[in-house]
């Protein structure tokens, strides 16, 4: 949803990132600070994540939920 400016400027930013590298931050998720991605390539972190201080996630991670009801 693009309500300002500074949206719209958030979501060419973030599909460009999506695009390079393979990296998709949902615009919902908390991230607290010093978040490392040494290589950020095929990396999902979806709706409703919240990141702890000072984590580091590597490549071809994925953290979020399951469409199931049944899988966390």
């Amino acid at each position: 949803m693009i309500r300002t400016p500074l949206d719209k400027l958030g979501n060419y930013i973030w599909a460009w990132n999506v695009e390079r590298s393979g990296c998709h931050l949902h615009l919902d998720i908390v991230i607290a600070p010093a978040l490392r991605l040494p290589h950020p390539v095929a990396v999902v972190l979806g709706q409703g994540v919240t990141v702890a201080r000072s984590f580091t996630l590597y490549q071809s991670v994925t953290i979020g939920r399951s469409k199931s009801e049944n899988i966390p």
